[in-house]
């Protein structure tokens, strides 16, 4: 059914009652944002503690300011534009943290690793949340996270390690059950240039927050385990030949054993295959006879 501004507006304001904003998405009538809701909103409804003047309107959009009450907008500061696209109803919601905000707030699954010990800098604007039910041009369709790691308020020495205070990180995550599942998160930061790694100089460090996925024996239900990760490339030479390698390093729990992994395949000459045009292949590929090794130990951190 096609939706007009004003009638979306009247639908939008009807959500306010008695102190709380509570509205069912499925009003609108928009196959985009339902699709949103069955992931992200208990019962396919958006609740929030509304904002003293709750309403913001433009000829084209009406927002909703409040706090956010269900996960994993819980405690955040909100913002939730509806517009229309060609008709159809859409929906920008941004969610800001405030200081005492961790990914174990949103994800309370990360409450005994990684989400209740990083902590981010929140003079920024960050950290936040951007869901939407169409793309944009600054963020695809999805849960769209973005903030700035504070070194400072942690203890696991990776920033003085790298010389950096700060570091960001943005991607996505998924969650399911009305928002109360965290399924899959892929954040990462932009690469450092020039570190000094004590055991190789002018190296190139990213870090990222990715997660195994996690399956329950009984139910097969999915669950992610996140791990924060750190890359890197040495350059070394050897027969007068430059190479680099590609190592990384991965953490669920700063108390918890670090894994080290090492690529040898990827920098070292593992055959002389010549292509179409005679020459030699300084690195491995699909159609190279050596097969791919890899070196991986385990470290406790110091």
């Amino acid at each position: 059914m096609a939706m007009d501004i004003n009638k979306l507006k009247q639908i939008v304001k009807a959500g306010l009652s008695n102190g709380i904003y509570s509205l069912q998405l499925t009003k609108l009538d928009s196959v985009d944002i339902d699709k949103l809701a069955r992931d992200y909103f208990p019962d396919l409804t958006f609740t929030i503690t509304p904002a003293n003047e709750p309403f913001q309107e433009t000829s084209d959009s009406i927002t909703v300011l409040g706090v956010g009450i269900d996960l994993p907008f819980t405690s955040m500061s909100l913002e939730a534009r509806f517009y229309l696209i060609e008709q159809n109803a859409a929906l920008n919601l941004k969610a800001i943290g405030n200081s005492t905000w961790k990914l174990s707030t949103a994800f309370p699954s990360m409450a005994k690793n990684l989400g209740d010990k990083i902590r981010f800098n929140t003079s920024t604007g960050s950290p936040a949340f951007h869901l939407l039910s169409n793309n944009e041009d600054d963020f695809p369709a999805g849960l769209n996270f973005a903030g700035d790691i504070d070194f400072s308020k942690m203890t696991a020495g990776l920033g003085t390690l790298l010389g950096i205070s700060t570091e960001g990180l943005s991607g996505q995550a998924k969650v399911k059950n009305g928002g109360k599942e965290l399924e899959n998160i892929d954040f990462s930061g932009p690469e450092h240039k020039g570190v000094d790694l004590w055991i190789a100089k002018d190296c190139t460090v990213q870090f990222s927050m990715l997660s195994f996925p996690l399956i329950n024996p009984f139910n097969k239900a999915q669950n992610a385990l996140p791990y924060l990760k750190l890359a890197t490339i040495f350059p070394f030479s050897a027969n007068n030949k430059s190479y680099e390698l590609p190592v990384a390093m991965s953490v669920t729990n700063f108390k918890s054993p670090m894994r080290f992994e090492a690529d040898s395949y990827r920098s070292l000459t593992c055959c002389k295959c010549p292509d179409q045009n005679s020459q030699v292949r300084e690195y491995g590929r699909s159609d190279c006879t050596a097969r791919r090794r890899r070196a991986s130990r385990y470290r406790r951190p110091a």
